[in-house]
């Protein structure tokens, strides 16, 4: 397994500052941008780790990834935290990537 812990992805869910769907979106992208970065693809994710700052969003958050991820269903953690690291954040997600 390989993290892709030095890639970064740009931080444009601060654009969509208070729109949860739209943030989950924009970290999904960032995600595909960093996952395309090391030759991966959406099947390479072996594990994920989301943190929500609310737990109302945890249905609208299984609904989008659903989506976004096309079928491929990670184990995945799921934690509520109160803040992530900017007041504005929402979300965040995590990926363990296998990769060849």
């Amino acid at each position: 397994m390989s993290r892709a812990r030095s890639q970064r992805a740009p931080t444009a869910a601060l654009s969509v500052s208070g729109n949860f769907g739209a943030q989950v979106r924009q970290v999904y992208a960032n995600l595909a941008t960093v996952i395309e970065q090391v030759g991966g693809s959406w099947a390479s994710i072996a594990k994920t780790t989301v943190h929500l700052t609310d737990a109302r969003y945890i249905n609208d958050f299984r609904s989008i990834r659903r989506e976004l991820m096309a079928g491929h269903e990670p184990p995945n953690t799921l934690v509520i935290a109160a803040a992530l690291g900017s007041p504005e954040l929402l979300v965040e997600v995590e990926a363990i990537l296998a990769l060849d």
